[in-house]
């Protein structure tokens, strides 16, 4: 809608304050009522404020539609920023009160992802209307896009209550709940899973030592890294026969599988 308002205005003869002071008064409301809905929302839910927001919207349209002077535009501009800056807001709120808690980051880019893809297609959809109906036809379109998002967003969420003041203190208590018990299990598992680790290094220190004897003519160097080795394999789950074969093959001294823990257990 804002891309054709430069041609717009010099199609019905508005070069003047109207023209000119369309986007700093847009701008002013749109960055007034933000923190303002915003209060509101947070005390009264979502329904005060996009309803108010979409058909604020609507009447933006209807009234740029019609406009043949500069008040007229300028009302036209007051509507738009106050109607567009509280439906992305609250919109934005909207996808973060309905994602998971662990899914809030993909929430907000998927939905700025669609506002930014709307922003882009929009005007190349609606410019196809302009040779056939004029520009005063996309407004009018824009503002029949807005009052079906008045049916669409009953439909969707205002009937089932889901963004009603009640029904995100409910939902903030589900995902602070979640949360917690999140936090909990992976801490609980952190700390299992640290314990089974811990557990195994033991198991593989005393497998490596029990029972594995040397000659006296080995290094005693050689045998600690003899030792560290046969732990590595452990850990790694070699069975005693490939040990013995690897450090028969690299270090040239064989031990027996009998030296090794449960050697009978050997297939």
């Amino acid at each position: 809608v804002l891309s054709f308002l430069g041609a717009y205005t010099k199609s019905i003869g508005v070069t003047g304050i109207g023209a000119s002071m369309f986007f700093i008064c847009f701008a002013i409301t749109s960055l007034i009522s933000r923190p303002l809905t915003g209060y509101l929302m947070d005390r009264r839910g979502g329904n005060i404020v996009v309803y108010p927001a979409l058909i604020s919207m609507a009447v933006a349209m209807a009234v740029i539609s019609c406009s043949s002077s500069d008040i007229p535009l300028l009302v036209g501009a007051l509507f738009l920023g106050f109607g567009y800056g509280t439906t992305t807001a609250a919109c934005h709120a909207l996808a973060v009160h309905c994602a998971p808690q662990h899914q809030i980051g993909i929430a907000t880019s998927t939905y700025f992802v669609l506002l930014d893809l709307g922003i882009g297609v929009g005007p190349y959809a609606l410019g196809s209307v302009v040779p056939m109906a004029g520009f005063s036809a996309v407004y009018v379109i824009a503002g029949v896009v807005s009052v079906a998002g008045i049916g669409l967003y009953y439909v969707m969420l205002a009937r089932e209550h889901r963004f009603t003041r009640q029904q995100m203190d409910r939902v903030m208590t589900a995902k602070a709940i979640i949360a917690a018990r999140r936090e909990k299990f992976l801490e609980k598992y952190t700390e299992n899973m640290q314990n089974i680790k811990q557990q195994t290094v033991v198991q593989a220190e005393n497998k490596a030592q029990e029972k594995i004897s040397f000659d006296e003519e080995v290094p005693t160097e050689l045998k600690e890294e003899i030792r560290k080795k046969i732990q590595i394999m452990y850990l790694h789950g070699a069975t005693p026969r490939t040990i013995s074969a690897f450090i028969e093959h690299k270090y040239g001294y064989k031990i027996p599988l009998a030296d090794f823990p449960n050697h009978s257990n050997i297939s």
